[in-house]
């Protein structure tokens, strides 16, 4: 359904989100059925959670709580296959099921992953620079809930030092002219 009706991209959430597998594939499937970008975000920032969600055909992984130069590194490196990675081989779904040559998959459709990191937490606010020093980050999403509560504020995404945290974390990533958005809640 949101792939027909003019969305740019799909984005289906395993962090909070209750999907298995199968529901996931299908997902993407329909997602790639509707001409849209697929991003799923994982769990966690575990290259290991991003494998599976590659390997059936992701267009992009958004990763929670990145808060450091060295967790922007490693999932990075997860979604990049070697020598620029440390992604396992294995993209059969992704491959349409040996339609595209895997070592055409390696070469050419891989690289078109998007890597998404999420900055929620006010020590990635803190590490920003070197995070955005990272190559292979393809965009940003700020995340105000969590940013609140990693100051005691939990949920409070208009208090003045919420706010102030999303500027500079916004100003700093469009300088680095990297695209970013804000994740909002729909209640």
């Amino acid at each position: 359904m949101y792939a027909s009706v003019g969305y740019d991209v799909v984005w289906t959430d395993t962090e909070h989100g209750h999907m298995d597998a199968m529901q996931l594939q299908n997902a993407l499937i329909g997602a790639r059925a509707g001409g849209v970008p697929a991003f799923v975000r994982v769990a966690w920032h575990d290259g290991v959670l991003a494998k599976p969600v590659l390997d059936i055909g992701a267009d992009g992984v958004i990763f929670p709580m990145v808060l450091t130069a060295d967790d922007a590194r490693a999932v990075v490196s997860a979604c990049r296959y070697p020598p620029e990675g440390t992604r396992g081989y294995g993209p059969f779904r992704a491959a349409r099921y040996g339609s595209v040559d895997g070592m055409d998959y390696v070469k050419t459709y891989s690289r078109k992953v998007w890597v998404i990191v999420q900055i929620e937490h006010v020590d990635a606010v803190r590490n920003l620079d070197a995070i955005l020093a990272v190559p292979g980050i393809d965009a940003f999403i700020i995340g105000p809930c969590d940013l609140s509560g990693s100051i005691g504020r939990l949920g409070e995404i208009n208090h003045p030092e919420v706010k102030a945290l999303m500027d500079e974390t916004a100003v700093k990533i469009k300088a680095a002219g990297i695209p970013f958005g804000i994740s909002m809640i729909y209640n």
